[in-house]
């Protein structure tokens, strides 16, 4: 394999790991190892036709990450500029902008960020279990927002006379960012262990 150009080890050892496995089960069936590694070789199949088969599942996913990362790109600067356009029309002192512009950019870090804490979250295998997660996850959201709003904003109500700084709604979205983007990350973690990759893919043909 590694002569016919796949170099990945994560590949190989994938690979390797297949072939381990299907001889296994043919030994277990009574074939005698030689003939369960010759068989196992067989169906893996050629290493050119496996390396093609790795470039073709690694093109699809580049052109959907640039696309994606375009994407982001502009929704962040009209996010960003809606913002600033909105903290202007509203007549924001420097501290309001200051705490309107922090609840924006904690937000948008959330967005932005957030698949890198995938590999710190448990992996639920179960698919009825991690639905169940995902969206009690989605609707706490929703609630510590509505408990923000409930609870943190009369307290500015009653400290500022009866005025609520519109900078301080903007921290009632922050909650909910946090929640989907937890949601995200267990299916993201789920997909990661349990949906097939290339080489799976190839073997299992």
């Amino acid at each position: 394999m590694t002569t016919a150009g796949v170099k990945s080890p994560e590949v190989i050892s994938e690979l390797e790991s297949h072939v381990r496995e299907d001889i296994e089960q043919q030994t277990r069936l009574g074939a005698t190892a030689e003939q369960a590694f010759a068989n196992s070789v067989v169906r893996l199949g050629q290493a050119g036709t496996l390396k093609a088969e790795f470039a073709k599942s690694k093109a699809a996913p580049k052109s959907l990450d640039r696309f994606r990362l375009a994407f982001c790109l502009l929704l962040v600067a009209a996010v960003l500029w809606l913002s600033g356009f909105t903290f202007s029309m509203l007549g924001m002192t420097p501290a309001e902008w200051v705490l309107a512009s922090s609840a924006v950019a904690s937000s948008l870090c959330v967005a932005a960020f957030w698949t890198h804490a995938v590999r710190f979250l448990p992996i639920i295998e179960n698919k009825r279990k991690r639905y169940v997660t995902e969206v009690v996850l989605f609707a706490s959201g929703f609630v510590c927002s509505s408990l923000f709003c409930g609870f943190v904003l009369p307290y500015f109500e009653r400290n500022l006379n009866g005025k609520i700084l519109p900078p301080v709604w903007l921290w009632a979205v922050f909650p909910i960012a946090i929640f989907l983007a937890l949601a995200a990350g267990i299916e993201e973690a789920a997909r990661g262990r349990n949906l097939p990759s290339a080489a799976n893919d190839v073997y299992c043909c």
